[in-house]
């Protein structure tokens, strides 16, 4: 039981890292890599916008700290998100005539490769650390 304890801390501390120390740029660049943006990439204000909608299940406007540690992304969901529209171009701008990014370094190597990204994802927690086992 007290592993189960420690996890709900381990996800709290990550939800209020993520939500309250981090500025949307650094979100946006942590979960950049996450989504085959590349290193000191930046994923598009549109899908991070989408990944938080996602996550907000009972469409409140914020992410709890239960959505947060419940929150997932499918193939499905990723379909209709190509690297096209999900990353900023290497020319700073983001693509799909979307408005700019503040550009901020960081990355999370862990996806689902059936959407083109790393192959060791589960596709899942897409906003959270890979826990260390």
């Amino acid at each position: 039981m007290a592993q189960g304890n420690n996890r709900t801390e381990e996800v709290a501390k990550d939800h209020e890292l993520f939500f309250s120390a981090m500025s949307t740029a650094e979100r946006m660049a942590h979960v950049a890599g996450k989504y085959g943006c590349g290193d000191g990439g930046k994923v598009t204000e549109s899908f991070f916008n989408y990944l938080l909608e996602l996550a907000d299940t009972d469409k409140d406007g914020s992410v709890s700290v239960q959505e947060f540690q419940g929150a997932t992304i499918g193939p499905d969901d990723m379909g209709v998100w190509p690297l096209s529209s999900r990353c900023v171009s290497s020319h700073g701008e983001e693509d799909a005539n979307q408005g700019s990014v503040a550009a901020v370094t960081g990355q999370i190597s862990r996806h689902s490769s059936d959407v083109g990204l790393p192959v060791d994802a589960d596709g899942a927690a897409f906003l959270q650390k890979r826990a260390e086992m």
